[in-house]
């Protein structure tokens, strides 16, 4: 019930029916309370938010990715369609840059932890390095991909996005800490589950698709 959810979810997202995306949600939840309700489930409202909580976090939020790359066409904007795709490969290049210097620069330079509590492994230089190779991945990428981008925007977008970034990783460790487990699947080898691949894009796609849409600075092309 949740994939199927999860796949009306990227579905409406991607035609742009938002009513249909709140009929759906409500729907769910509904159906989630009377299946409870009839199991007679001793953890019933945890179970619930539980279900509501998956459903946003493993949907709704990376469903951004498609708005991102619908940009151009649900906007109005003067960039051509294929935009979108760039767009795409813009927030990965921060997000992945940020991820990738965060590792090299607290492994080499890590002195001071940014959250012990929650990712003992992660460093105050660590990210500061981060949001450095991020905004460096966001000028390579805006210069080949959308030389229309200002340089202003592109400084913010790649900062921004990195703090952001940053922020779904640390989200999806204290989840794991939560949950008492180390990791959140077996898919990938040598990794912490699927998530920890993806769980800077989590945060980072719903923050990069409402920065490009709604900017004060704006870029050629964007919505005002």
């Amino acid at each position: 019930m949740g994939l199927a959810a999860s796949g009306a979810v990227t579905t409406f997202l991607f035609f742009g029916r938002y009513q249909a995306l709140l009929v759906t949600g409500a729907v769910f939840i509904a159906i989630v309370l009377v299946a409870l309700s009839a199991m007679k489930s001793r953890r019933f409202i945890p179970a619930t938010t539980g279900a509501v909580f998956a459903l946003l976090y493993g949907s709704l939020l990376p469903g951004h990715l498609v708005l991102i790359r619908e940009f151009p066409r649900s906007s109005g904007s003067a960039l051509p369609y294929g935009e979108g795709a760039s767009l795409i490969f813009l927030l990965f290049l921060i997000v992945w840059g940020c991820d990738t210097g965060a590792y090299f620069t607290g492994r080499a330079f890590g002195r001071r932890k940014l959250a012990p509590s929650i990712s003992p492994g992660k460093t105050v230089e660590g990210a500061v390095g981060g949001v450095v190779t991020a905004v460096l991945g966001a000028w390579g990428g805006a210069a080949f991909l959308l030389p229309g981008m200002r340089s202003a925007d592109v400084l913010l977008l790649g900062t921004s996005t990195a703090l952001v970034a940053q922020t779904g990783d640390l989200v999806e460790s204290l989840l794991k800490r939560r949950a008492r487990t180390k990791d959140s699947g077996g898919w990938i080898p040598g990794h912490g589950g699927v998530l920890d691949r993806f769980d800077s894009l989590i945060l980072a796609a719903p923050f990069f698709y409402y920065y490009i849409r709604f900017s004060p600075f704006g870029w050629p092309g964007a919505a005002r």
